[in-house]
């Protein structure tokens, strides 16, 4: 019996045992199996498939505190690795590492290894947002031509640029989710969002001329390609390429200022995007399209003259 399916056995017994003692009206005394954090991070890794990024993200943590258990982290032990982080990377990286420490240390708990989550309570660090600016229509041409015949990088900055993919969802998209005249967005959909998206001319086209070597549509040497796996490919190509590339999400970016100036309401930019809420569109992307107020009031009062 290997370690997953021994920890995936503690969690069900504790399950059961949880069951049988309210039935009978008893009090549960919560009890976890301390194991070293190294030890720890082995069976949280092998549970089930973890990313490159999540798993390198919880190992710094943890390779910092060699002699440490799962049930003596403190709060503390997460305060001084923030602070030695903040040397290194700047807020932002920090917040979305301890977000996945924090995910880690949730698993050990509903696990049994770990009475409590020691990042629960500590303040996060300031993230350093700054807003993006998008490309210009003239040098997305240039990128998206430059990486037409790419096998990953090809598709990566088609569906980022005319269907706003973020690189989790384009490594998750299947053949199968391509329908005719519209695309389905794969993974869990925000409140308000489109499961199905029109697939627009450009795309359509470009994507009729992929081969189907997998079912899905970007694949590596595996079956499916890592989110990582296409940050990689972008690289590579930077150290080789004539045509530098930006970032993938830059161009989910330029879609979303070129729907807004276009005209596209924002409710629909929002739902088109998969955004939350139309406050996170208009915080992002609406000051990136720059309107002349005059002449659009202007506009405005003209169309209403002619309604009468």
């Amino acid at each position: 019996m290997n370690a997953a399916t021994k920890a995936e056995a503690a969690i069900e017994l504790s399950r059961l045992h949880a069951e049988a003692v309210t039935k009978h009206g008893g009090r549960m005394r919560r009890r976890c199996t301390s194991r070293p954090l190294i030890e720890l991070f082995q069976i949280w890794k092998t549970a089930e498939e973890r990313s490159d990024v999540d798993a390198a993200r919880v190992r710094r943590f943890v390779d910092r505190l060699p002699e440490k258990t799962s049930t003596d982290v403190e709060s503390e032990d997460v305060l001084d690795f923030i602070d030695s982080r903040k040397k290194d990377v700047d807020g932002s990286t920090v917040v979305r590492e301890l977000g996945t420490i924090s995910s880690f240390f949730k698993w050990a708990i509903q696990s049994r290894y770990c009475p409590s989550n020691p990042v629960r309570d500590v303040p996060r660090p300031k993230a350093n947002y700054r807003r993006p600016t998008p490309p210009t229509p003239e040098s997305v041409r240039r990128v998206l031509e430059a990486v037409k015949d790419h096998p990953i990088l090809g598709p990566v900055y088609h569906l980022a640029a005319f269907a706003g993919f973020r690189r989790a969802e384009i490594a998750r998209l299947q053949w199968s989710a391509i329908d005719g005249g519209s695309i389905e967005v794969p993974g869990e959909k925000t409140a308000g969002s489109c499961a199905r998206l029109p697939l627009v001319p450009e795309l359509r086209e470009y994507l009729a001329t992929l081969p189907k070597k997998s079912a899905f549509v970007v694949c590596g040497r595996n079956e499916r390609i890592e989110p990582n796996g296409i940050s990689q490919a972008v690289k590579k190509w930077n150290r080789t390429a004539e045509e530098k590339i930006p970032n993938p999400h830059s161009l989910r970016h330029f879609c979303a200022t070129q729907l807004l100036a276009h005209g596209v309401p924002l409710v629909v930019v929002s739902k088109y995007l998969r955004h939350a809420s139309t406050r996170v569109t208009e915080t992002i992307y609406a000051h990136n399209t720059a309107v002349d107020f005059r002449a659009a009031i202007e506009k405005g009062f003209d169309q209403m003259k002619g309604t009468k």
